[in-house]
């Protein structure tokens, strides 16, 4: 099954709120194909689909880069408090909770990509960098090397 990405922006007509794209790539019993979805205007239940060859690509490319932050509690200020109470009465909940147990800070990486095709339709989708992220990156290269090519020429001759 294809992962979704979420579309950001587009000039798609049908593009209205909810929409993502799929990218399946050449296996035994699929080719590849882009697949497009835009949920209705209208009707949120009606959705419009578009689909394209990986051939009609005449573009791909990164252009943001997101790292985001998050405070996690790994003990959480009522288990701290509990066991303080437990341990050395009301003042010892006091102190468990206001201890809120160990903090930790977590980041999430998440790219924006922009795709163009032949017929001049363009799409933004955003690509969160979990395994399966990684996996789209490592497709998209393999599948378009293309356009990801570093220039190894050297500035300084």
């Amino acid at each position: 099954m294809a992962q979704r990405h979420t579309i950001l922006s587009t000039n798609n007509k049908y593009f209205a709120v909810n929409a993502w794209i799929e990218f399946t790539h050449k296996s035994f019993f699929s080719k590849e194909i882009i697949t497009l979805y835009f949920q209705g205007k209208n009707n949120i239940l009606k959705v419009q689909r578009a689909s394209y060859k990986f051939s009609e690509v005449t573009n791909l490319k990164e252009v943001d880069e997101e790292i985001t932050e998050i405070n996690k509690t790994a003990g959480g200020t009522i288990g701290g408090a509990v066991i303080g109470t437990l341990i050395a009465g009301p003042f010892g909940g006091l102190v468990g909770g206001m201890a809120g147990g160990n903090k930790k800070k977590d980041k999430k990486k998440s790219s924006t990509y922009a795709i163009e095709f032949n017929n001049d339709e363009w799409v933004v989708f955003k690509l969160k960098f979990n395994m399966e992220g990684k996996l789209e990156v490592l497709n998209f290269k393999k599948s378009f090397p293309q356009f990801f090519e570093e220039n190894k020429e050297n500035p300084f001759q």
